[in-house]
């Protein structure tokens, strides 16, 4: 898949998301629709993370997985 296309595909997931993510629940969500790898999904992550670096959000890993809230700053 594209890199920002599945990084898009990832930020809304995680938007509409109550709870935080695994990579494991992120791959069989995405997976289910396109061929994509857990590497290229935390490539996407780690992409994710560097747009939000000047952003009041960011992506947070938590114990249960990933999450986009508010930075604490």
């Amino acid at each position: 898949m594209y890199d920002d296309k599945l990084k898009n595909v990832i930020e809304a997931i995680l938007l509409a998301s109550y709870e935080p993510l695994s990579v494991d629940k992120l791959f069989r969500i995405i997976t289910s629709k396109v061929k994509t790898n857990k590497s290229d999904i935390l490539s996407a992550i780690d992409n994710l993370e560097k747009d939000y670096k000047d952003k009041d959000i960011e992506i947070a890993k938590v114990a249960s997985g990933y999450r986009i809230q508010a930075k604490s700053e």
